[in-house]
């Protein structure tokens, strides 16, 4: 998922946005950039194009590409730049492709005002559908509440303390403390929300989920010594005072899919319950040293939990159709990935990181 505009609040908590009570526009031009090409799902170019992105899958085509992503931030960086510039953007258009290879276009839309369809009698699909890559544009909530700067930084620190004296960041340690990890140069944090973000339920996971981050990179670099290693972090809901907290210990906070773009085979994976398939992409795109993510579970074991949690329990779904439901599903790709080239070493903290394992790359099983 592709987020194409940076938040433009300044270092203090975000004040809540005046409505826009002016009529929407509904110009020719602004319904037509909202407006999706939409299908019935009978339509039988939609299985033969589903049909196609099955055989892919199996014969291991990868679905999300360092180029198709580098590409689309040409095109996002050149929006932004324009709008920067006070430049039109009238006519400009976001362009990429599905995995099946059709070209799909997007107008850039302009407005602030986004509406929703509800009710529908038929299931009805986009041409998005059969495409990894997204343009989404995000917003805020007007209900949401933020930390000032220093409650931020206080907020981050208290956890940080916290976490370095826990019982699991000393098991944490004792794992790392003995295995191979070799020539890692950056670590990449995915979807650890925002510290600034004062919601009870989410605010105190997100600072120990950074601090785990910080926690790994002292780790690493103390038993690397000649090696810098950088910090990146990715996640829409950051904001500037995020930004500016994360900044003084040493992380860079990067647009997506900036952050997909840096990973690579010398890299360290951090990601807890995204809403996008974090998974799913890395298995594409590189074997990063470290994945610390949630629990990658069997076919069996997600059958079983679905079925636990329903009521009646729901038996009669396949591990596919109920991944389909997920924001990051397993697939087979990275269970194989995981079951032949991992060694799962640690369970975190469900309180704080959910269900999650820490996985190492084994050089060992890969040759």
């Amino acid at each position: 998922m592709i987020s194409t505009l940076p938040s433009e609040n300044p270092l203090k908590p975000p004040e809540a946005a005046v409505p826009n009570i002016k009529e929407p526009d509904l110009s020719v031009e602004n319904l037509a950039a909202l407006q999706e090409d939409i299908h019935r799902m009978e339509n039988p170019n939609f299985a033969v194009q589903k049909q196609k992105v099955r055989e892919m899958f199996e014969r291991g085509v990868p679905f999300f590409t360092r180029s198709a992503m580098e590409q689309l931030k040409h095109q996002i960086d050149s929006i932004k730049s324009m709008n920067e510039n006070g430049e039109s953007t009238d006519g400009q258009k976001f362009v990429f492709s599905s995995v099946t290879g059709q070209r799909v276009e997007r107008a850039v839309l302009k407005g602030l005002t986004r509406s929703r369809h509800f009710g529908q009698e038929k299931v009805l699909y986009s041409d998005q559908a059969l495409c990894p890559l997204q343009i989404c544009y995000g917003g805020q909530s007007e209900l949401d509440q933020f930390r000032s700067l220093e409650g931020t930084r206080d907020a981050l620190h208290a956890s940080l303390k916290l976490w370095q004296t826990s019982e699991d960041c000393a098991r944490l340690k004792s794992c790392l403390s003995t295995a191979s990890l070799p020539g890692i140069t950056k670590i990449i944090a995915f979807a650890c929300s925002s510290i600034a973000r004062d919601v009870d339920h989410t605010r105190h996971r997100s600072a120990t989920q950074h601090a785990l981050l910080l926690t790994l990179r002292d780790i690493l670099q103390a038993a690397q010594p000649g090696i810098e290693i950088t910090c990146i972090a990715q996640d829409p809901i950051y904001t500037d005072i995020d930004k500016v907290v994360l900044s003084e210990h040493g992380v860079e906070v990067l647009y997506d899919p900036e952050g997909f773009i840096e990973v690579d085979d010398q890299s360290v994976v951090l990601s807890f319950s995204p809403n996008v398939p974090v998974r799913q992409i890395i298995t594409d795109l590189a074997r990063p040293v470290i994945l610390a993510w949630d629990t990658v579970l069997t076919e069996e074991q997600t059958i079983n939990r679905w079925a636990r949690v329903h009521d009646p329990p729901k038996t009669a779904a396949t591990a596919e159709d109920l991944e389909a439901c997920l924001c990051d599903p397993e697939s087979s790709r990275v269970r194989a990935m995981i079951r032949e080239e991992y060694v799962d070493v640690h369970r975190l903290d469900d309180k704080e990181f959910g269900d999650a394992s820490i996985y190492i790359r084994d050089d060992e099983k890969r040759r």
